[in-house]
């Protein structure tokens, strides 16, 4: 499995397993995902803290049910994703695209450039 950039780059590889699992074993080797492809990724239930997600395209990707704390999603793309009550403490989303994002019951202390 393959986590690439937008321009097709290979940002992280795992040998298997799910997408939502090499995200996470991306962001536990601390590896910087700014400008990943991501749309449309069932993400659903993931464990992340001090992600970077700088650029990143997650539209339409769902985020329901996650551990988001202190991620950073700076100019991310994330129109149509599902971030239905995920937890975000101090989150970042300044600049980033949330149109027509679900955030029913999201947890947002100290969520940074939530509109």
């Amino acid at each position: 499995m393959k986590i690439r950039s937008l321009s097709g780059e290979t940002l992280f590889q795992a040998d298997r397993g799910t997408l939502k699992a090499c995200v996470e074993a991306a962001v536990r080797r601390r590896i910087d995902l700014t400008g990943a492809d991501l749309r449309d990724a069932d993400l659903r239930g993931i464990k992340l803290s001090f992600a970077v997600f700088q650029g990143a395209d997650l539209s339409g990707a769902c985020l329901a049910d996650s551990f988001l704390a202190y991620v950073v999603f700076t100019g991310a793309r994330l129109a149509r994703a599902d971030l239905t009550q995920a937890y975000l403490p101090y989150a970042n989303f300044i600049g980033a695209d949330l149109t027509d994002a679900r955030t029913q019951k999201a947890y947002l202390l100290g969520v940074k450039g939530w509109p």
